[in-house]
């Protein structure tokens, strides 16, 4: 089966299909373009930190999930501890009082 990378924000992929030029050098669409940190941007381990951080301009950085948990199952066996001081380190996601 295949494998698609998805790259930082700011990155897209270039025709290898590698994560290597700024996204206003290729037509690629970056899906992690105007995330929120802690709700749709992507998360990364910090070692620093103990667990996984969620930011939209990260450090130098290309191992990145979807989710806490896929961050935390990877480089923290599944720890509750983790994942709970991923989720921890964000503020909840802004919702708006009322819709447009």
């Amino acid at each position: 089966w295949t494998c698609r990378c998805d790259c930082p924000v700011g990155i897209c992929l270039d025709y290898n299909l590698q994560c290597y030029h700024p996204c206003r050098e290729t037509i690629n669409r970056n899906p992690w373009a105007g995330c929120s940190p802690g709700w749709d941007c992507p998360w990364y381990p910090s070692r620093e930190d103990g667990h996984c951080l969620s930011e939209m301009h990260q450090p130098n950085n290309f191992e990145i999930y979807r989710t806490a948990k896929e961050c935390c199952d990877e480089h923290y066996g599944g720890s509750a501890k983790c994942l709970r001081d991923s989720k921890d380190s964000h503020d909840p996601f802004p919702w708006p009082i009322h819709f447009p």
